[in-house]
């Protein structure tokens, strides 16, 4: 396992860096590696201090603060390095938000915010930093039903001014970096209710790619206009045709059934899909569709209305795509809590954001090589936690076979100045015990 497993994360970790100069790189290096195998924590102390540093603290902090690198050029580095390992005939994308709870106001863009979890214990407006973030969804297909899939997060931005509008904004400009770096792929974005506003949607179609989210059941949609309203008559032609209620869906469409693995679960969906005219987005003929699966309790859940721009996509399509779109809570989630995003604290703003990108390169390495591993290698992994052999291989519990093998490692003396890279070719010289046995590169 420690050949294939730190081969592959080398191999990985050499692409992601090439952006960056020879000089800053193994600096940046050490303190990535640094974080990956100081699990659940995101210090940058507490990062140095997991790995053999042969430089002052200051140098490290220095290389965060004032090291002339680009973390969008990295970003870039590590979307081509899922295109390459995981190759996509369409990407699908992802806008959402949430929130990084602080108790002092000192941080940076720290607002007070209110909390949509509603939970019991908390109060509902918290101090909180709030970040959009967009991300991609990765899926490995296995066979026709079994599939590995991973939420990877692409760009976050800390917003500085709390508002609806700024999000709308902040969201469009995301998108249009991440654009310039795939201009001539098929792209998709999934979209959470609120962002299924007029101003993100022209946005998007204007760059070129399709959007998918779910509206409000009282959205006016129409349906397209029929030869006779064609005929010259006095007076502006019609744009629509007959406004579409759900109860008028229901008497002239029939309703269709399928099975979906959506939610965790495989679910039983009951919809009806048709193509109609959007009054929000200026008429535009859009996918419809009616939606409602079977829950745990074997109850129907209440009908949602989801739209998409791309009206070849069939019914069955389109809930399953934004079935996928839940898969970004649970990357919030892990990114938070079990790879150090709230412990991330830093002074200036630009210093956050730079950390902050890094510790999602970590949670990205980490889902990659879930998604890239063989069979022999899951099952290694797999065997660390005997009680959990059932159970699938998570990013979490590849960062703690990473932390076995890389603890306490001395990285400089392995980094190969004149190819700059990360090569393990003398294993006998390193002191851990655990490349003993390394016998590639």
């Amino acid at each position: 396992m420690n050949h294939e497993l730190s081969a592959l994360l080398i191999t990985y970790i050499n692409y992601l860096f090439t952006s960056v100069n020879s000089r800053l790189a193994p600096t940046l290096l050490e303190l990535f590696i640094g974080s990956i195998v100081n699990i659940r924590s995101g210090h940058i102390t507490e990062a140095i201090s997991s790995i053999r540093a042969i430089k002052s603290w200051t140098t490290y902090y220095k290389a965060i603060e004032k090291g002339k690198y680009s973390w969008l050029k990295i970003q870039r580095s590590l979307f081509e390095l899922f295109m390459q390992s995981v190759p996509q005939n369409e990407i699908l994308l992802i806008i959402d938000d949430f929130l990084v709870f602080r108790t002092s106001k000192k941080a940076p863009e720290v607002e007070t915010h209110f909390d949509h979890a509603n939970r019991a214990n908390r109060k509902k407006h918290v101090n909180a930093q709030l970040r959009i973030c967009l991300a991609m969804v990765a899926c490995n297909y296995l066979n026709e039903r079994v599939l590995k899939g991973a939420c990877i997060p692409l760009l976050m931005k800390l917003l500085k001014d709390k508002g609806n509008t700024n999000k709308l904004i902040a969201a469009s400009n995301m998108l249009k970096l991440c654009r310039r770096a795939f201009p001539y792929i098929k792209a998709s974005v999934l979209l959470d209710c609120w962002y299924m506003k007029k101003r993100l949607l022209i946005s998007i179609l204007n760059l070129g790619c399709d959007f998918l989210g779910q509206v409000r059941k009282d959205t006016a949609i129409f349906e397209l206009p029929c030869d006779n309203m064609k005929i010259p008559k006095r007076g502006r032609p019609r744009k629509y045709g007959r406004r579409l209620l759900f109860n008028t869906i229901v008497e002239l469409y029939s309703s269709n059934t399928c099975t979906i693995r959506a939610y965790g679960a495989y679910r039983v969906f009951e919809y009806y899909e048709l193509i109609a005219n959007v009054r929000f987005l200026l008429g535009k003929s859009c996918k419809v569709v009616w939606c409602r699966f079977l829950d745990e309790n074997d109850n129907w859940t209440s009908w949602k209305l989801i739209i998409a721009s791309n009206i070849n996509l069939e019914g069955k399509e389109v809930i399953r795509r934004y079935a996928l779109r839940w898969s970004i809570e649970p990357m919030f989630h892990e990114i938070k809590n079990l790879f150090g995003l709230n412990d991330a604290w830093e002074q200036t703003k630009n210093v956050l954001a730079r950390w902050t990108h890094l510790l999602c390169c970590k949670y990205a390495i980490s889902q990659l090589i879930k998604l890239t591993m063989t069979v022999k290698m899951e099952k290694q992994i797999k065997a660390l936690i005997p009680w959990r052999t059932k159970q699938p291989v998570t990013a979490g519990r590849i960062q703690k076979a990473i932390a076995t093998i890389f603890s306490d490692f001395c990285i400089i003396r392995f980094w190969c100045k004149k190819s700059k890279k990360l090569i393990l070719e003398k294993p006998d010289d390193c002191e851990h015990a655990n490349f003993k046995n390394l016998n590639y590169l």
